[in-house]
């Protein structure tokens, strides 16, 4: 059996520290029978039917051409996520979303269009965007009460995009 992954973006594992995707991609792929591309997506999927394979078509993620179309057996599609957070009334009061996520500074203070910190205004989790993970959005939860709370909950460092802990599956048995 033979797996392939697609990407999108330049590298595989593109959440993780370059130099940790590359350490995965060593041990975990390139050990493997596991070809991939990245830079790529997938345009369009034609279902097997009549004893014919799948079919993905592949193009360039930039320039949006035509790079070369696979025949495989099955599909599995993760395509990610995307936030819900049109109808806030966000423009009402100067904040520009940047593909449906609320900007935050490292404190999880909204942030308008012209960079201030908007007065009360918090977003922790999936609808900024940092990183989308249950365990992050505690993390940020924390971040924003202690700012809101004049009490000391705990000892709390500004958030950073790539300082939180996530587990990733080292088994390629799926």
């Amino acid at each position: 059996e033979q797996v392939t992954f697609v990407e999108a973006l330049d590298q595989l594992m593109p959440g993780f520290d370059p130099e940790i995707a590359k350490l995965a991609q060593r041990v975990l792929i390139n050990t493997r029978k596991i070809d991939y591309h990245t830079g790529v997506f997938a345009s369009k999927i034609t279902p097997a039917k009549d004893g014919k394979p799948v079919l993905i078509e592949l193009i360039d993620a930039k320039t949006k051409e035509h790079k070369e179309t696979l025949e495989v057996d099955a599909a599995l599609i993760a395509t990610g996520r995307a936030p819900f957070t049109s109808g806030l009334g966000l423009e009402n009061i100067n904040v520009v979303t940047q593909r449906g996520f609320i900007p935050v500074d490292e404190r999880m203070q909204v942030t308008d269009a012209d960079g201030n910190v908007v007065p009360n205004l918090f977003c922790i989790g999936d609808a900024n965007g940092k990183l989308m993970l249950a365990h992050a959005a505690s993390a940020q939860g924390i971040s924003g009460t202690s700012e809101v709370v004049d009490t000391c909950i705990c000892v709390v460092a500004p958030m950073s995009a790539g300082c939180y802990s996530c587990v990733m599956c080292n088994s390629m048995n799926m």
